[in-house]
């Protein structure tokens, strides 16, 4: 009885409990990096859309009688690239004509799981328009 007892109780470790063990962490990593990467498509979204809104101030011409008003191409530009720089972010923006104006900003957040396997970071890339409609802006993510 005792040399079964020992051949049952010698310490190993099964292959199917270190898969499973890795497998845990691999799916634990996925949430806790996907979380990482939604809260940087948060921020990159939320920089965006306040960005465009300052570019959309600065104005060359207020609207006239049934008319739009007409965003100052060097204003608009420079008013979203300050907003930007003051958030401690960097992206692109666009004046698309006397109406639109465009920014798109990148986020990047470092991994704490995937890092295990090569990805070290994650990032995320969004884009926001303001169309000036008769004196308004519309905001479009």
């Amino acid at each position: 009885m005792t040399r079964v007892r020992r051949q049952l109780e010698r310490g190993e470790v099964s292959e199917m409990v270190v898969v499973v063990f890795l497998a845990l962490v691999l799916v634990i990593g996925l949430v806790v990096d996907g979380g990482a990467k939604m809260t940087a498509s948060s921020e990159a979204s939320s920089l965006a859309q306040q960005a465009a809104r300052a570019g959309a101030q600065p104005l060359d011409a207020l609207p006239t009688e049934g008319g739009t008003a007409q965003l100052s191409a060097d204003g608009s530009a420079a008013a979203a690239e300050e907003y930007l720089a003051g958030a401690g972010a960097s992206g692109s923006v666009r004046v698309v004509d006397e109406t639109t104006v465009e920014v798109t900003v990148t986020r990047t957040a470092d991994t704490v799981f995937l890092g295990l396997i090569g990805i070290t970071t994650v990032s995320a890339t969004r884009t926001a328009s303001v169309d000036l409609i008769h004196g308004q802006a519309e905001v479009t993510p």
